[in-house]
Order: C-alpha cells, then sequence, then structure tokens
C-alpha cells in the first residue's frame, strides 16, 4: 500500500492498480464483445492473494457472501485488509451464514461491526435473535423447526466493484 497524495493522513491506504479490475473494465467498454474472462485457482494460496489483491484495488465496493466465517489466520488477515479498504471509503457487506458465525466469538464479532460505517455485515437464516448461539440454541431449534435449521446458504461469492466475481471458498 502506497501513501495518498492528498489531504488524507501519511499512510493512508489507495487502491492498487489491478490487471484484473482492468480488464473487466476493457471487457464492459467493448459492446460488441461476447463473452466472459475466467481464470481457475486451484491452490488455496492463489485463492488468497487473489482476494487481498482485489480487496487492495477496490475502488467502490467489497461484497462477500460465504457460509461459514471462521476467525482463522487468513480471515483474520482478509479483516485487516476489509478494513483498510472501509478506511479509504469502500462498502462492505458481509452476507454470512449463521449457523457457525466467527468461531462463536461474539468480541469478534462486534468489533467487525463497529470497524467503520462502511461495513455491513448481515446474517442469512439466523438461527436466533443471539448474535452467537450454544448447543441449547441449535438442540431446541432443531427439534421444533427442523426445516429452518436445515436451510442453509452454501453460496461463496467474492465480488469487486460489481465487475470482478471470484465463486467458491478459499480452500
Amino acid at each position: 500500500l502506497s501513501a495518498n497524495a492528498s489531504n488524507e493522513p501519511p499512510g493512508y491506504p489507495v487502491p492498487i492498480q489491478s490487471e484484473l479490475l482492468d480488464l473487466a473494465d476493457r471487457a464492459i467498454a467493448d459492446p460488441e464483445r461476447e463473452g466472459n474472462y475466467a481464470a481457475v485457482y486451484n491452490v488455496g494460496e492463489y485463492a488468497l492473494a487473489s482476494r487481498i489483491h482485489l480487496i487492495r484495488a477496490a475502488r467502490k465496493s467489497i461484497d462477500i457472501q460465504t457460509f461459514i466465517w471462521v476467525y482463522d489466520e487468513s480471515t483474520c488477515y482478509l479483516f485487516n485488509e476489509i478494513k483498510l479498504a472501509a478506511s479509504r471509503g469502500i462498502r462492505v457487506r458481509l452476507l454470512i451464514d449463521h449457523l457457525v458465525p466467527f468461531g462463536g466469538d461474539s468480541d469478534i464479532m462486534a468489533e467487525m461491526i463497529l470497524a467503520n460505517e462502511n461495513v455491513e455485515i448481515r446474517y442469512f437464516n439466523p438461527v436466533s435473535s443471539r448474535l452467537n448461539n450454544g448447543l441449547d440454541v441449535y438442540t431446541t431449534k432443531a427439534v421444533s423447526d427442523f426445516n429452518k435449521l436445515n436451510r442453509r446458504m452454501h453460496n461463496k461469492l467474492f465480488i469487486v466493484d460489481g465487475k470482478v466475481a471470484m465463486l467458491g471458498g478459499r480452500n
């Protein structure tokens, strides 16, 4: 990340150049062009590095939809990059399945929610109104409303500036 030459504080992150976003811009600008560009990442480290690159290159928005967001080393890295992006005005929206949120750590969820006004977090199909749920909540829901408990969101999307999308997980 480089320093911004404008009136921002020293060290304020600015978007990096991205061949991926440039390619998307060229494809969108050509009305005669048919089709899309695609790449396959079959190594988890490449998929993570591509997400970090796109977060750093984002100019407007980052939308993430995921099944499980457990606070591990790679999630911590992504979260810190998301906070930097939000601090430069990027709108970040996370849609996370409520079945296994953040490994059950309410403090981490609260930190993400309070990190920046540009970060919005929503749960898909909340199991209850509680931030995190214990075994008692899941057991009660399994007995009383198994269909709701069983309706999960397994989609994994990562979209930057509405132009570049990554599908699938980081693993």
